[in-house]
């Protein structure tokens, strides 16, 4: 992160983190075999660092095949106010109404279903003579 916005991402107050891996190869008791490989990297994002509110510039580099990627992004963080006396807008509640359907193909498939049980159960279980 640049944080004197300088575009140089080497400053004192700059903030970089270690390159992350997509996984930390371990061995059977569950400990990181390279100790230095991470997966994941935890930044704060709060006043209590001094980066906010503001704009950070921020540099996202990816290291496939020995060819290093490099974007650069802007993010712009500002403070999150809210007053009490703030109206907030209300949407509309959608009422839904119920429309009538036609019954008529359940009806049919119902009254076949029953049919076909009647007609099939006599040759499941055929009459003693």
């Amino acid at each position: 992160m640049d944080v004197e916005g300088d575009g140089a991402f080497d400053g004192v107050d700059d903030i970089s983190t270690p390159w992350l891996s997509n996984a930390c190869e371990r061995n059977e008791t569950g400990q990181k075999l390279d100790p230095s490989c991470e997966v994941t990297y935890l930044l704060l994002l709060d006043p209590s660092n001094g980066l906010l509110p503001s704009n950070v510039s921020m540099m996202h580099q990816i290291d496939f095949n020995e060819t290093t990627e490099e974007r650069s992004f802007v993010v712009s963080f500002s403070e999150d106010s809210h007053s009490s006396d703030q109206v907030l807008p209300i949407g509309g509640v959608e009422e839904v109404q119920s429309q009538p359907t036609d019954q008529t193909p359940l009806r049919f498939a119902l009254i076949a279903s029953i049919a076909g049980i009647l007609v099939l159960l006599p040759m499941l279980f055929p009459g003693k003579p």
